[in-house]
């Protein structure tokens, strides 16, 4: 995987959200290699008074990938 560069993120309703621009490169048992990109985006909960250790981190909310040829 490769991540690209990360611009400033947004935060809303208690919660920080950061897009992650990826390409994810990969290869099938049967030697065919793929490639992925698009964006995750990552989110975790602000740091508010009895947040727990698991909501201050990073988890991955949401995936947009797709299909592009490989190198």
């Amino acid at each position: 995987m490769t991540i690209g560069d990360v611009e400033p993120g947004s935060a809303g309703a208690g919660s920080i959200y950061q897009t992650v621009p990826v390409t994810v490169d990969s290869q099938l048992q049967n030697g065919t290699v793929q490639r992925f990109a698009g964006d995750y985006i990552v989110r975790r909960v602000n740091d508010v008074d009895g947040a727990s250790p698991g909501q201050l981190r990073w988890h991955i909310g949401q995936a947009t990938l797709k299909a592009v040829p490989a190198r």
